[in-house]
């Protein structure tokens, strides 16, 4: 079965009665660690608001899309919501040491961009098991990922993950292809722990002119 996910973002800061809304429409709160997204170019910006809620259903996603919008503007706030189907989920497990493979992309070269994404992929790595020399490789200076830390409940254990990322207007088959890529080079490379997340676009919608739509690709350089 499909899952689709519809996420609420708002910008700086925070109005509880606008969260009431969506927590009565099933919304829950998003465990991040700090509010502040990591982008590329030195450009860390402040969330407000960053709340999701699950669905199986197509329709009800689209449905809440312009009921979330509604509300947003209701309240005032400056944000964006948007919608996405999970096209790839797993789990990367390594019990042998790290020994890392040549990155196989140029370094992402992410931007604002007027059109909407079409797919993202996910990296979550829990940062008490993330080698330096990984972390090297995946922060933003070098790989162009932008990235958020959150909590994660695993085996029962609350655990901080540094979740990367890294979005692409470009067709989603350039982004499955990117995802084995990427996977592949995990697996390669023994990296100890990773969650791989590869989600396709449904559809998004701004409130005002938030700055903290998270830029995007047009391409993926491979290397040879």
């Amino acid at each position: 079965m499909v899952e689709f996910d519809l996420h609420v973002a708002t910008q700086e800061t925070r109005n509880l009665d606008f969260e009431r809304e969506l927590l009565l429409m099933g919304f829950t709160s998003d465990p991040l660690l700090e509010p502040r997204v990591m982008f590329p170019k030195g450009e860390y910006p402040l969330l407000g608001t960053h709340m999701t809620k699950k669905y199986s259903h197509l329709d009800e996603v689209q449905r809440d899309m312009a009921i979330a919008l509604e509300r947003m503007k209701q309240w005032g706030q400056i944000g964006y919501l948007h919608g996405e189907a999970t096209s790839a989920d797993i789990t990367l497990i390594s019990k042998s040491s790290l020994s890392l493979k040549p990155w196989p992309v140029e370094k992402f070269n992410a931007m604002p961009n007027a059109a909407d994404k079409k797919w993202d992929i996910h990296i979550a790595i829990p940062e008490d098991n993330l080698p330096a020399s990984l972390e090297d490789v995946l922060h933003h200076s070098n790989s162009g990922f932008y990235y958020i830390a959150l909590q994660k409940n695993r085996e029962g254990k609350d655990r901080v993950f540094r979740a990367y990322t890294i979005q692409g207007i470009n067709s989603p088959t350039e982004g499955k292809r990117l995802f084995q890529v990427l996977s592949h080079w995990l697996i390669d490379s023994r990296a100890p722990y990773a969650e791989m997340k590869q989600e396709t676009y449904i559809g998004m919608l701004r409130a005002g002119n938030p700055r903290i739509v998270p830029p995007t690709i047009k391409e993926v350089r491979y290397k040879s």
